[in-house]
């Protein structure tokens, strides 16, 4: 979640929505940046934890 400006300091680039985009700082109407990129990554092990959860109609506040 970082942002940049534009060399000529007149548009701020920022990601959200999983795109990213050019904001004019004079108000303007954001524009898309087109970006694709295709990515190949390994995922890990699942990790599974067990936890137990009480189920009594009681709650201790500390």
């Amino acid at each position: 979640p970082g942002y940049s400006f534009t060399p000529d300091s007149r548009e701020v680039v920022v990601s959200y929505g999983g795109k990213i985009w050019r904001v004019p700082l004079d108000g303007g109407d954001a524009i898309e940046v087109p970006f694709e990129a295709e990515v190949k990554l390994d995922v890990g092990p699942e990790v599974k934890s067990v936890y137990r959860v009480d189920s009594s109609d009681t709650v201790t506040a500390r």
